[in-house]
């Protein structure tokens, strides 16, 4: 007499390890007591175990994210007290000039005249400015210039700096002023005009 029971059993050993060698498993003891499975619930099993490998590939990737970012921390110098000092980039603040004072009308004589322009930089490190031509009626040339020894009044970080200008014959000119500072980062041009006589 044939006991169905056993049989089941038997059946369901049989299944577990031609799963294991298609899968290229080796079988223990212990497997073999867990793998047990009846055919009836062999869907429910392999489901368990997909969603058992998911959750494993989903750990792997989340360990894999947290050790790169470990790793790009480590690689930020880091300040005294505690957060990256390098973080993000730094702050850029152009140079800016407030106002320019310069007569209406100067002699067409080759006679330098005094102008003066208020100016505010929040890096106080200005080192060049620029005069270029807007207009002339006439034959003017612009130029550039280190405006740091004309330093008229205040300081680096807000003042005024002098500067001249003189011209040949009679003409109308419009000029425009920039300031840079050290990193090259220009202020917003600001023009001014006047007539040679």
């Amino acid at each position: 007499m044939i006991d169905h029971a056993a049989q089941r059993s038997l059946n369901a050993l049989l299944a577990v390890a031609v799963v294991a060698l298609v899968q290229g498993r080796c079988l223990t003891g212990v497997d073999w007591v867990d793998e047990v499975v009846f055919p009836e619930d062999y869907a429910a099993y392999q489901k368990e175990e997909a969603e058992a490998a998911q959750r494993r590939q989903e750990y792997q990737a989340e360990q894999a994210r947290q050790r790169a970012q470990q790793q790009a921390e480590a690689a930020v110098p880091q300040g005294e007290f505690g957060p990256p000092i390098n973080a993000g980039a730094p702050a850029v603040h152009p140079p800016v000039i407030n106002s320019i004072s310069f007569p209406d009308s100067i002699p067409g004589n080759h006679t330098n005249i005094d102008g003066e322009m208020s100016f505010s930089d929040a890096g106080g490190d200005v080192n060049r400015a620029t005069m270029t031509v807007v207009h002339s009626s006439g034959d003017f040339a612009g130029t550039d210039w280190d405006p740091s020894p004309y330093l008229l009044s205040g300081s680096a970080y807000a003042g005024s700096y002098y500067f001249y200008v003189w011209c040949e014959g009679q003409q109308s000119v419009t000029l425009k002023l920039t300031l840079y500072d050290a990193a090259g980062v220009a202020s917003a041009g600001k023009d001014f005009s006047f007539s040679c006589t």
